[in-house]
């Protein structure tokens, strides 16, 4: 069981006394710790459910059943603070029946107990559970006499009654400190609660990412434990699967059917020493159902149990490439140790990209057992091309099972339905689904009024407003009343506010968050009013109304059921206009925010939902958004720029804005901007004079952080050997060779072969073909030597790729026609790999003079391209190049014209003025303008690639070699 992030203290006393003491608490003494735990990831949320409460509310008892249900909700924490009033006793009669059926113990105490004992009684003298988390106050008798007034007893029974209470309290063996008044008071609270929570929760153990989003998952499963009826057969049945070792477990079943419940009950019990059980679902909230994060989980997972040190790919391809290499991790690691590995991936259906599973694995290696459950449609279809399933299927309930479901949920309760009103619930069309049946019966066991019972029933079982009666029914439609029902209770304003709220995010609000963007606002300003947040009590309410429709996620509110979600939508927000408006509404709450790890996850996104392109883009400029979104999705910052601006606006963009950072940013943010701006601009494509700068900037603050020797530091040299190639930097072939004598020292690794790839590749930009083919073939040779696997299958690609060049066309043909069939078969004819691999099979049929087929498939690369990298990319540049250079000796002048212009005008962006590549397709074009008897065109093509034959002699690189960075440690300088 993973523990919550979540502390929630229940504040008690009566009320017309300790307006000072909670008006400190909640404006000093909660916030001050609020931010010492804000780094420990600890969501804090004070309970003062009589804070805008009026005081004849309070006194009439209108609070104690919401006051009872959150003193349950924040177990095991209490504060009761007691002076000399002994509070407000309700009648006999001022007990609501369904209190008093869900709390029968209060039936002794009716007309005897004040609200605030009634609440001491049920938060702490009744249950032991609350030893060393309950802290009682006891106020100074002679701070109430100054006073006068409300603060001292209104009878002399009532002061007996406080004593007696007291006394009891101080014989029960809790914490009781006495105070002077409401400022010492202040100063002991804050002390006491710091000294608890910094145990609870020490600096030295704070979870991370993973951790968090594991405590989410938990969150998740823990209801869909309760009540499971009828489900044994299932259990059985995927407990039998599992026992025989079934490598591939599919389970499916209508929506709202209880797949999710069966794998949270059915799995439990695999937690262990024998078996790494990993759940995912991803239901649990948006960022759960993205592909990429997904991915990134199940694999920091292995990481996690097998101790493996390599790092998690930042490249949304390679992670997807590493996803085989992980698994024969892990597997390797079971074998070892005698265990298996049980992934669990609940409605696979619910993925939000990347729904053709190219990247899922079409083999498992032994002792890796992957569990999927997924509804009908093109995932589920996708799935079936991966292997071999065996398959479970949960089907709907049967009358048997519809009745004992129903009258087994209205038992709890000591209810029941009358049989003609039984038959009128089970003869709806949805009867047979779990989740509508059990939110049926909890919504007819909530009805007070048993002879308008009929009524209700006949609503619940009709369509909403504004539903087409000749729509089938679903279950959001029964969600729907339930939300009317609730707002009728507790007002459609705050109700529909909280709700579209948690519909917006991202992945849930914290309770303070929402209490925030509730807060009540000034009608001609628009601004929030001074009290900055909607008070607990007034949301308490809702939320004990709202029940298991919202979950508490990871610290987060988030909806119980996807239902829910499209319920919430449906009644609220109807129009794309109204939707983006929510997320805009959010948006601006975390614009006025200090800019932290929240706030860079929840604002770009909100921008982005809301169409806020224009904020969208000066929030990505944000020195600090950039770091936190860099360092936490790479693939999600690449994404914003890729899908809302060309490339030379991006380019611009971000030269810019460095020199911003560097002006304005503190001297702590500048080194990491500095190494994170050269990943990005190199995993945009992007190659500049800064990229160049920046990337050797990134290898002297690597080999300064884990050594000059290390690892990281021969990585980091290959990686900016690559960049710096783009630009024809002399450096590059120093940086590639010095990664080489790195990783020799250190013998046979893929990250050797990795390294001779790039020293071929920059040798080869040198005009030494040979010599790069020579140092190819070693690497091919030493990867021979290397254990089998995907990963094997990668660095061949970089070895392939880097030691080709059109001196051999003849022998390179073949080795990568067969190098794109294998690819496109593992990974898709769009995978990066594998576009690399058909592009230089273009170069090899172009070099063959079999231009009809390289015009053929430079096409169909292009395309593809164009739709995996964007329009400006460089590799787009190139296929449209090679598509009219094709074309030019095919005589379709035309499509020649198009080709090669578009390739020169995306090369000539991309590259600095002088750089061979910006010259490739201008000759060609010149001819083609040529032949089409455009001469003046012809004529200034001409003088451009003149002039850039001339620039290119005088080209200098964006670094001489004498202001590379000094690399710290011995024997490191650069071998040229």
């Amino acid at each position: 069981m993973v523990n919550s992030r979540t502390v929630r203290i229940f504040l008690s006393s009566t009320f017309r006394d300790f307006g000072e003491e909670r008006d400190l608490l909640v404006r000093k003494v909660f916030p001050a710790l609020r931010a010492r735990l804000k780094d420990r990831f600890v969501e804090l949320v004070d309970v003062d459910l009589r804070w805008g409460i009026t005081v004849e509310e309070a006194e009439r008892g209108e609070v104690l059943p919401i006051c009872l249900a959150e003193i349950d909700r924040s177990r095991p924490y209490f504060i009761g603070m007691l002076g000399e009033r002994y509070g407000w006793i309700p009648s006999h009669e001022g007990y609501a029946p369904d209190l008093l059926e869900r709390q029968p113990w209060l039936k002794k105490h009716q007309g005897g107990k004040s609200v605030t004992e009634l609440e001491i009684l049920h938060g702490v003298l009744k249950n032991k559970r609350m030893k060393s988390r309950a802290f009682f106050y006891f106020r100074s008798p002679a701070y109430a006499r100054s006073k006068g007034g409300h603060y001292v007893p209104d009878s002399t029974e009532d002061r007996q009654r406080q004593l007696d209470l007291k006394r009891r309290i101080k014989d029960s063996g809790y914490s009781v400190t006495g105070y002077r008044d409401p400022e010492a008071l202040a100063k002991r609270m804050e002390r006491d609660l710091w000294k608890l929570l910094d145990a609870e929760f020490p600096a030295s153990d704070v979870p991370d990412a993973f951790e968090r989003e594991s405590m989410r998952h938990e969150a998740y499963a823990a209801p869909r434990r309760r009540l499971y009826l009828g489900g044994d057969e299932y259990i059985e049945g995927l407990n039998a699967l599992l026992k025989k070792n079934a490598s591939r477990i599919l389970i499916t079943g209508q929506s709202g059917g209880g797949k999710s419940a069966l794998l949270a009950n059915a799995l439990a019990k695999y937690r262990g020493a024998k078996t790494h059980l990993l759940e995912h679902y991803l239901g649990s909230s948006s960022d759960a159902a993205d592909t990429v994060a997904m991915v990134r989980r199940v694999i920091e997972y292995i990481r996690r149990v097998t101790g493996n040190t390599d790092p998690v790919a930042a490249d949304r391809e390679e992670l997807f490439d590493s996803i085989p290499t992980w698994l024969a991790v892990a597997s390797a690691f079971a074998q070892k140790h005698k265990t298996r590995w049980i992934f669990v991936l609940d409605a696979l259906n619910n993925l939000n990209g990347h729904r053709d599973l190219k990247w899922f694995p079409a083999y498992l290696p032994e002792r890796i057992q992957i569990v999927v459950s997924c509804l009908e449609g093109e995932v589920k279809e996708s799935l079936l091309t991966k292997g071999t399933w065996d398959s479970l299927v949960v089907e709907p309930l049967d009358p048997k099972g519809q009745r004992q479901l129903l009258t087994e949920h209205l038992k709890r309760f000591n209810k029941s339905l009358p049989a003609d009103l039984l038959n009128q619930a089970l003869g709806h069309p949805l009867a047979n689904n779990p989740l509508w049946l059990k939110t049926l019966a909890e919504e007819l066991r909530l009805f007070g009024s048993h002879e308008e019972l009929s009524d209700r029933l006949n609503t619940l079982l009709g369509s909403p407003n504004g539903k087409d009666e000749n729509e089938p029914p679903t279950v959001d439609d029964l969600f729907e009343h339930v939300l009317q029902r609730i707002e009728g209770d507790q007002g459609r304003k705050l109700v529909r506010d909280a709700l579209t709220a948690i519909w917006a995010s991202r992945a849930g609000l914290s309770e303070t968050e929402l209490l925030e963007i509730l807060a009540p606002h000034n009608a001609k300003t628009g601004k929030a009013k001074k009290a900055n947040k909607l008070p607990p009590a007034q949301w308490a309410p809702v939320r004990n109304a709202l029940d298991e429709m919202l979950l508490e996620s990871g610290g987060r509110i988030i909806f119980g059921h996807d239902y829910v979600k499209v319920a919430v939508k449906d009644r609220y927000l109807p129009r794309e206009s109204l939707q983006r408006n929510a997320h805009k509404r959010l948006a601006e709450h975390f614009a006025k925010r200090k800019v932290d790890e929240r706030v860079a996850e929840e604002l770009p996104w909100q921008l982005n939902a809301a169409g806020a392109y224009q904020s969208l883009r000066r929030c990505l400029k944000d020195a600090r958004v950039f770091l936190h979104l860099w360092n936490r999705f790479p693939s999600e910052l690449l994404s914003y720029w890729q899908h809302r601006w060309d490339r030379k606006n991006l380019q611009a963009t971000y030269e810019r804005t460095y020199r911003q950072w560097m002006i304005n940013a503190t001297d702590m943010l500048r080194q990491p901007l500095k190494v994170a701006l050269a990943d990005a601009l190199w995993e945009h494509g992007i190659y500049s004079p800064l990229g160049a700068q920046l990337q050797l900037i990134a290898c002297a603050a690597t080999a300064r952080r884990f050594g000059a020797k290390s690892l990281q530091a021969a990585r980091r040299y290959v990686q900016c050997a690559c960049y710096l190639r783009h630009l024809a930097d002399p450096l590059s072939l120093g940086f590639a060779k010095k990664a080489v004598l790195l990783l020799e020292s250190c013998g046979p690794s893929f990250d050797l072969v990795e390294a001779y790839a790039a020293l071929a590749a920059v040798t080869d930009a040198d005009r030494r073909g040979w010599e790069a083919r020579s140092i190819s073939e070693k690497a091919l040779g030493l990867l021979n030597r290397l254990p089998d696997g995907m990963r094997k299958h990668l660095v061949r690609h970089t070895v392939l790729v880097g030691w080709y060049n059109t001196a051999y066309p003849m022998e390179a043909l073949p080795v990568f026609e067969d190098l794109v069939k294998v690819e496109t078969a593992a990974f898709g004819p769009k995978h990066r790999r594998c576009l690399e691999s058909v592009d230089i099979q273009v170069d090899c049929l172009m070099a063959l003079d079999r231009w009809a087929e390289a015009s053929n498939i430079a096409m169909i690369l292009y395309q593809s391209c164009y739709r995996t990298f964007g329009e400006d990319h460089v590799q787009t540049g190139y296929a449209a190049g090679k598509y009219g250079k094709s074309c030019l000796y095919l005589n379709d002048l035309e499509s020649a014209e198009w080709g090669l212009a578009k390739a020169s005008r995306i090369l000539s962006e991309t590259f600095p003025k002088g750089h061979q590549s910006r010259l490739t397709f201008l000759e060609p074009l010149a001819e083609t303008y040529s032949r089409m008897g455009r001469a003046a065109d012809a004529a200034a093509v001409n003088a451009e690639w003149q002039e850039g034959q001339i620039a290119r002699f005088l080209y200098e690189s964006p670094r001489d070699v004498n202001q590379a960075p000094a690399i710290s440690g011995a024997n490191v300088s650069l071998v040229r």
